[in-house]
């Protein structure tokens, strides 16, 4: 968009999802948020979400302090994004791979210059949730992924 603006909509591209745009901060940026996560991301990378009708509000229920996820993610594809906006969408993955007690989770981030494999790489080292962190096989992405297996 030629002006983000605060309040609106918008499909965030590295995310694959529409956020909203909490505020605007320094550097051509925007804190944006969904699903209760905030994030913050390149203005340059937010699109102009269409307009739908007004649905009807969900009331979702918590159980056992648990809180309530949409969708099980399986993997996260991190290609396209730089080394911070990569992190806090892994952050995220794994979070919610956690959450719907999952075992593996496949992070795409292909080959490029290596930085978004190494700070994958870095991520699972300092992580105790993350039983250990292989390159895919070749049928999962060989070198261009990794999959992180992940503790119970």
């Amino acid at each position: 968009p030629d002006v983000v603006v605060a309040g609106e909509t918008y499909w965030a591209e590295g995310l694959n999802r529409a956020v909203q745009v909490v505020r605007l901060t320094d550097g051509g940026r925007a804190l944006v948020e969904y699903q209760g996560l905030r994030v913050e991301l390149a203005e340059d990378a937010l699109r102009i979400q269409e307009k739908k009708a007004p649905q009807p509000a969900k009331q979702k229920v918590a159980v056992g302090g648990v809180p309530e996820v949409d969708e099980v993610v399986t993997e996260v594809d991190l290609r396209g994004m730089r080394a911070d906006e990569a992190q806090t969408a892994l952050e995220i993955a794994v979070d919610r791979a956690l959450l719907a007690s999952m075992k593996e989770l496949r992070v795409i981030h292909g080959f490029g210059t290596g930085a978004l494999q190494r700070m994958v790489s870095q991520y699972c080292k300092t992580q105790p949730a993350v039983k250990s962190h292989r390159f895919g096989e070749k049928y999962e992405g060989g070198g261009g992924a990794t999959v992180i297996s992940l503790e119970k």
